[in-house]
């Protein structure tokens, strides 16, 4: 039987072939981890598309380069899964970023580090899971008579372990991401509006889980969404902005992929078919070349889905 969830998950949750009596489940995505790693390759994203944002409503910035720090906490849940199961996990995420504008044309690249802790919901057997989590994403844009189109493309390597009820197995994946983008800036005095599109494309390739074998996932996102925010200036040239940014996500692919052990095949939902609604608030304070910006974005779904994240990033331009 086939059972097709509609929000994400970090649990194992179809049954096995005929074969099996009881469903079983790897500890890398009953645990969580799996889709904690998938959701810092979101994490990174939403960094890089703030940049590029920034760089489509930023009219007074200057050819030139900028270095940024972005930190960054998230707590992801889900109450009720499939059989009641869910995960509760922490990543914490480091970005360090540099970008340059060369006429009508922006690029730049993000370095990062995470560190995963996570655990299932509802298990008979609790299932936990810890990752380092590193890569490096690369971006570029292009502005066309106020149409910015965009590329970007990522790779996050997963090392870590995670358990059921037992010896801890030593877990690791690559995550590939390619990216494509289309935004449209509207300036209304100090208010800018950008209307946005996204294909979200991410190649999950599971390396080693103990005992289990894992098949490769390939993804898609498709965002559609709208960055608003406002300039307040002072007389010391100074600006606050706060801004809001509204999106809807649809994902399709192999939200489920194959699990193997002792010969036994097992279905295992990685994501699951479903769409998400997300919500940012942040404000950025300018003051010279240096900025700091706050925000807090909110992720959710259907039967408990939640994400809440909270960020704090400073950035230099010169």
């Amino acid at each position: 039987m086939r059972i097709k969830p509609y929000i994400l998950t970090g649990l194992s949750i179809a049954a096995a072939l005929p074969a099996a009596s009881v469903c079983s489940a790897s500890p890398f995505v009953s645990s969580g981890l799996a889709i904690s790693a998938y959701e810092t390759a979101r994490v990174v994203r939403e960094s890089a598309d703030a940049r590029m944002t920034q760089a489509v409503t930023d009219h007074n910035r200057a050819d030139g380069g900028s270095i940024w720090l972005d930190l960054k906490s998230v707590g992801d849940e889900a109450d009720s899964m499939l059989a009641g199961n869910g995960f509760d996990n922490d990543t914490a995420v480091l970005n360090l970023g540099a970008d340059i504008r060369m006429g009508e044309s922006f690029f730049g690249v993000v370095y990062t580090y995470a560190k995963a802790d996570t655990e299932s919901r509802g298990l008979a057997a609790r299932a936990d899971g810890e990752a380092d989590i590193f890569g490096i994403t690369a971006f570029g844009q292009r502005n066309f008579g106020g149409l910015n189109l965009a590329l970007s493309a990522g790779w996050l390597y997963v090392s870590g372990d995670a358990d059921i009820g037992g010896p801890s197995m030593e877990t690791n994946a690559n995550l590939w991401t390619f990216d494509a983008a289309a935004r449209y800036g509207f300036e209304f005095g100090n208010f800018d509006l950008v209307p946005y599109a996204k294909v979200e494309y991410t190649l999950f390739r599971p390396r080693h889980h103990g005992d289990w074998k894992l098949d490769n996932a390939n993804i898609w996102q498709f965002p559609v969404g709208v960055n608003a925010a406002y300039d307040f200036t002072f007389a010391d040239g100074s600006t606050l902005r706060p801004e809001i940014d509204l999106a809807v996500i649809r994902t399709a692919g192999d939200t489920e992929f194959n699990a193997e052990k002792e010969g036994l095949t097992y279905t295992e939902t990685l994501t699951g078919d479903h769409t998400l609604c997300r919500g940012m608030v942040g404000i950025a304070w300018t003051s010279g070349k240096g900025t700091l910006h706050a925000g807090y974005r909110y992720l959710g779904g259907e039967e408990g889905r939640k994400s809440h994240l909270w960020q704090l990033q400073a950035d230099y331009t010169f």
